[in-house]
């Protein structure tokens, strides 16, 4: 996943900019709006679906959604890292989002949807801000790119699960694989190719996530998290917590003890 700030890439941008003074022909421009696109006020709530967003993401019908879904509240958003490059817009900034792997089966069992046998999608994303002529942001624009869909394969649901059923033993490939009646190596590019990312990255992915929940229980010291995340505090995974998260773990758990106050 690559995270870009600002660049000059505007021109897309032009017809829903030209139109803002007129709200009933932006919010046309954005419901014929040929990709995905959904707007929400300042704080992250949705004000619009567009046609192709209710295609694209199995929405089912726009009530089910719209004033209801929050960006800034949503989890999944969370659990990707990508909240604080979203929220770089309310400051005038456009975000572009390129290469993220969307837990697709991970949305449609959060928010209850018809999933379509979909495991994950790779995306483009772009947020951008339209500014009110006292040059504070209105609302926040974010358009979708599909560049691949990953569909659920019977092996790959059986190595899926079983990695999320053992997450604190050590990784082992030929254990997996095993368990899948596969080779490593087929087992690798299988799975890669249905979900988007290695069986390896998938176990990391997890194994981070857990040591995020036992680092909010503040009865735990940050080494005791650690542990019961069956790692050790000193040495590749304290590394590896900061380079997924951009926090140490003492800095994470700052940061989300500040936000809860």
């Amino acid at each position: 996943m690559r995270i870009r700030i600002n660049d000059d890439e505007s021109s897309i941008f032009e017809p829903f900019r030209q139109t803002f003074s007129d709200e009933n022909l932006f919010f046309k421009i954005v419901d014929f709006f040929p990709y995905p696109l959904q707007v929400f006020s300042i704080d992250g709530t949705s004000l619009m679906v567009n046609k192709a967003m209710l295609r694209e993401f199995r929405l089912g019908d726009v009530d089910s959604h719209v004033g209801k879904y929050n960006v800034f509240k949503d989890p999944i958003m969370i659990s990707l890292g990508l909240m604080d490059a979203v929220k770089e817009v309310l400051k005038g900034e456009t975000v572009y989002l390129n290469d993220v792997v969307v837990p697709y089966r991970d949305i449609a069992r959060y928010y209850n949807m018809d999933d379509g046998n979909i495991e994950a999608m790779n995306q483009d994303i772009t947020c951008f801000p339209l500014m009110e002529d006292d040059n504070n942001a209105k609302y926040i624009i974010a358009i979708f790119i599909t560049k691949n869909k990953y569909y659920r394969k019977k092996e790959v649901m059986i190595v899926r699960e079983y990695i999320e059923n053992h997450w604190k033993e050590r990784f082992d490939i030929d254990k997996i694989a095993h368990e899948a009646n596969l080779s490593s190596s087929h087992l690798s590019r299988l799975f890669k190719k249905h979900i988007g990312i290695t069986p390896h990255d998938y176990y990391i992915n997890i194994k981070v996530s857990k040591i995020k929940e036992m680092l909010l229980n503040t009865d735990l010291t940050i080494s005791e998290a650690f542990s019961a995340c069956g790692v050790d505090y000193h040495g590749y995974y304290a590394r590896l917590f900061k380079k997924k998260t951009g926090f140490t773990p003492t800095e994470y758990r700052g940061l989300v003890n500040l936000e809860q106050r």
